[in-house]
């Protein structure tokens, strides 16, 4: 027996995850990601840019800017070449993130 449709409130109106999904113009697995909290939107929604951005993005990071780039220490380290232990031991034992940025370029 095949499993009914599951229903979803979207706008006003009870609809399946595939009514939903051409609604928004997103996949429907894009539906079921929202539905379980996920924050960061599929590729297909978001250019790569935006989609690394959100993947960097936390409410409790540090954010530092150099060079006229700000990012979070986790998105510096990728940028630098320097592992996020050793950047953040280092910033936790009195280096400033300017020696440590400089000394990398």
């Amino acid at each position: 027996m095949a499993r009914p449709a599951l229903l979803l409130w979207h706008g006003g109106k009870v609809m399946t995850v595939a009514e939903i999904s051409r609604a928004l113009g997103v996949t429907p697995s894009a539906v079921y990601a929202r539905r379980r909290g996920d924050t960061v939107p599929t590729n297909a929604e978001l250019s790569a840019e935006r989609t690394a951005y959100l993947k960097d993005h936390h409410p409790h990071a540090t954010y530092f800017e150099f060079e006229g780039k700000r990012m979070s220490l986790l998105a510096w380290s990728r940028h630098l070449g320097i592992n996020y232990s050793t950047l953040r031991w280092s910033l936790r034992h009195g280096k400033s993130f300017e020696q440590l940025a400089s000394v990398v370029r």
